[in-house]
């Protein structure tokens, strides 16, 4: 049985640049494509993100799709939940190419009680 390398990942930003660099990624068309061509280059040298297992190439999501990302971790409920984790795992998560919407908040709580009465 051979043995893989573990599947790691180092990432030296904290929350509010996560944040910044997720609006530079929505704004900036040169570094998206850069990202896009050369994911664990631009990944540790923009992003301080160190991921051995990038892939090649990527497609990352449109632009106005990134922005919402950055738009709801500055919210104080991001997704509309307690988010407990660094913004840099969402910065990574967009980055390697991935990115559906954000989800939505959960419905609201007097709506709930209105349809019980």
């Amino acid at each position: 049985m051979s043995s893989q390398e573990p599947r790691w990942l180092h990432i030296g930003i904290d929350d509010d640049q996560a944040i910044k660099l997720l609006e530079e990624l929505a704004k900036d068309a040169k570094l998206r494509s850069k990202l896009e061509e050369n994911p664990r280059r631009v990944l540790f040298r923009r992003f301080r993100i160190d991921f051995p297992g990038a892939p090649d190439k990527l497609k990352l999501p449109p632009p106005e799709t990134i922005a919402a990302y950055a738009h709801e971790l500055r919210k104080d409920q991001p997704f509309g939940h307690d988010f407990t984790l660094a913004h840099g795992i969402v910065l990574m998560w967009v980055a390697h190419g991935n990115g559906s919407p954000p989800p939505p908040p959960p419905p609201d709580d007097d709506d709930e009680s209105a349809s019980a009465d």
